[in-house]
């Protein structure tokens, strides 16, 4: 089944799809968009915290809404990232802003396949 999740409110533009462990992970960039922006992201990256709450074990439906806020509000996301043996801690600040769609969460069957910005 196909299931595509739209945020109301304003995100990141950051695409997250539902691993099959059960974690959030990036799964596409809004070019231009505030996680781009940053320079910090990539595609594979997993969701570990946002602002001081840590997000193992919450359902997309818990997590969501704490990723999305007022227009020029900040949200602290922090992610990991394995490169071979190696997992890095990767910590970013987005300015959230208004993008030509928001943040969204898809599930592993609806996943969207977006070129790497």
């Amino acid at each position: 089944s196909r299931q595509h999740r739209s945020l109301e409110n304003c995100g990141c533009g950051l695409m997250l799809r539902v691993s099959e462990e059960g974690e959030l992970v990036v799964d596409g960039l809004l070019a231009g968009g505030p996680a781009d922006k940053t320079g910090k992201l990539r595609l594979g990256d997993t969701l570990v915290r946002v602002d001081r709450q840590y997000v193992h074990g919450l359902q997309p439906s818990q997590i969501a809404p704490k990723i999305l806020g007022p227009a020029g509000s900040i949200v602290e996301l922090g992610f990991k990232r394995s490169q071979g043996p190696v997992v890095l801690t990767v910590n970013v600040a987005i300015v959230r802003g208004l993008s030509p769609f928001p943040s969204s969460l898809t599930d592993s069957h609806a996943r969207r396949a977006l070129p790497d910005a």
